[in-house]
């Protein structure tokens, strides 16, 4: 079973009237940092003609604070006899305890068909969420097919010393994505390692080609088949809690704080990759360590935007879909009578503050349209609809991924970044009415609301569950 998107991809089985001759199925038991978090599994059935209907499942659930979540996720992919592409349909959903869905017009969709001729396909994908569908071409090279193919096949024709490199579709991402894999011999069975989109991935399988055992280490998952009497981490312990996991206690924070080194450290490996600029620098790295400084008046040029730059930090997504009517209106609102950019980002910044006036979790990742109709959110909520505003206004964003001392808290967060001619990329908070966020958020990522970033921003907040620890070396409220 493919575990590299096990965060993202999360369903479950459906009932079957009885396998076809030939169906594979198999059903996993996720763990996550030690504790239970749901099933996955896959099903690769013969079609008549030769092809192959790939159903993957998955259904994962995780406390965050006193609120249960479901996360629900059913990929079906069609491929032919050779596995080249066909077609492909996602779903992703967020379900309360009680199975009814915790976003308003949040369900996500995805339906692609491929057009082939000798040079290679061209999927045309339609991502909806809501009533907002977004239709986009995916080319792909000769050769390229689904990532669930190219599993299904791997697992089908298993040789020791087998190697791969190049592109392939994931469809949780409706995008192309980097990949390869390798297949090894081991004791009773094989060891299939794979890299997708930057995460690793070992599938221990037998002979036939079954999971013994799945590893994804940044997210420190672990899959095994239901029934095994192997329990990793701590034991099988309760629901994972993404709260309890991703906050720490802290000093309080000083009024006025200047400069900010908070301090990374991990249990396991070493700290991932932090980005830098003018507002953030490594200041020191060694191994499981990372001191970082951040500061609230930015040292060194302003950096620049290319016009493909631009264009990427001004275009629309699924989450942010500019051309909706509701956007384009509440921009209008959150701007007011601001001409100037700088005044635009403080109006929309402290407009969306004010507007989501109900600040819950519930919610795990809601479009634009969906905030304005409930008003709903987090910081993601709060992010994602500030940037929706600000780019209609003209404005480019990014979305930030990090942690921010609060009070006397750490914790992971989300905020935007705006870039103003002659400033660069400046943060800003819509969470907490900040139209320039201080110096007490340490960022991990950057990125936009488009499926393809939040799997790689997700990712550095996947490095809490393997044991990442953030505390604040020092702060200077007097620093220049």
């Amino acid at each position: 079973m493919n575990a590299t998107l096990l965060l993202l991809a999360l369903a479950l089985v459906p009932a079957a009237d009885g396998p076809a001759p030939g169906t594979r199925s198999e059903r996993l038991q996720l763990f996550v940092a030690g504790s239970r978090a749901g099933t996955i599994a896959s099903v690769d059935e013969p079609l008549p003609d030769g092809g192959w209907r790939l159903t993957r499942h998955a259904d994962m659930e995780v406390q965050r604070g006193a609120l249960r979540v479901r996360l629900v996720s059913r990929s079906v992919t069609e491929v032919g006899p050779d596995y080249a592409p066909r077609s492909f349909h996602y779903m992703r959903e967020q379900l309360d305890g009680r199975g009814q869905s915790l976003e308003a017009g949040g369900r996500l969709v995805c339906d692609g068909k491929a057009a082939c001729d000798p040079a290679g396909c061209a999927i045309t994908v339609t991502t909806a969420l809501g009533a907002t569908p977004q239709t986009k071409v995916v080319r792909l090279p000769r050769g390229a097919t689904f990532a669930s193919a190219v599993e299904a096949q791997l697992r089908r024709t298993l040789r020791a010393g087998t190697r791969w490199e190049g592109k392939m579709f994931l469809e949780e991402l409706a995008d192309m994505q980097d990949a390869s894999w390798s297949v090894e011999k081991e004791a009773g069975g094989f060891v299939i390692r794979t890299r997708v989109a930057g995460v690793d991935t070992v599938d221990h399988v037998d002979a036939a080609g079954r999971t013994l055992k799945s590893e994804t280490p940044v997210m420190s998952a672990v899959a095994l088949p239901e029934g095994s009497k192997e329990i990793p981490g701590a034991g099988g312990k309760g629901l994972l809690d993404v709260l309890a996991q991703s906050t720490w206690k802290g000093p309080v924070v000083p009024e006025g704080v200047k400069r900010v080194r908070f301090e990374l450290t991990t249990r396991e490996g070493d700290v991932a990759a932090v980005p830098e600029g003018r507002h953030q620098r490594v200041v020191k790295r060694e191994l499981g360590r990372v001191v970082v400084e951040v500061v609230r008046l930015p040292k060194g040029p302003a950096e620049k935007l290319s016009a493909d730059e631009k264009q990427r930090a001004l275009a629309a997504t699924p989450y942010e879909p500019l051309s909706d009517p509701r956007v384009r209106e509440a921009a209008a609102k959150a701007r007011g009578n601001a001409t100037r950019p700088r005044d635009i980002v403080r109006n929309v910044i402290l407009w969306v503050n004010d507007y989501v006036d109900d600040k819950d979790l519930s919610r795990a990742y809601a479009p634009a349209t969906a905030t304005l109709q409930t008003r709903q959110g987090d910081c993601t909520e709060h992010s994602v609809l500030a940037s929706a505003l600000l780019k209609a206004n003209g404005i480019p964003t990014r979305l930030a991924d990090g942690v921010i001392w609060f009070q006397d808290n750490l914790g992971y967060h989300e905020w935007v970044e705006v870039f103003l001619d002659g400033e660069g990329w400046v943060p800003a908070d819509p969470t907490f009415g900040e139209p320039e966020a201080g110096p007490n958020r340490v960022k991990f990522a950057n990125g936009s609301s488009d499926p393809s970033d939040l799997m790689i921003m997700g990712l550095s907040a996947a490095q809490a569950f393997r044991g990442l620890r953030v505390t604040v070396a020092d702060s200077d409220p007097a620093a220049k």
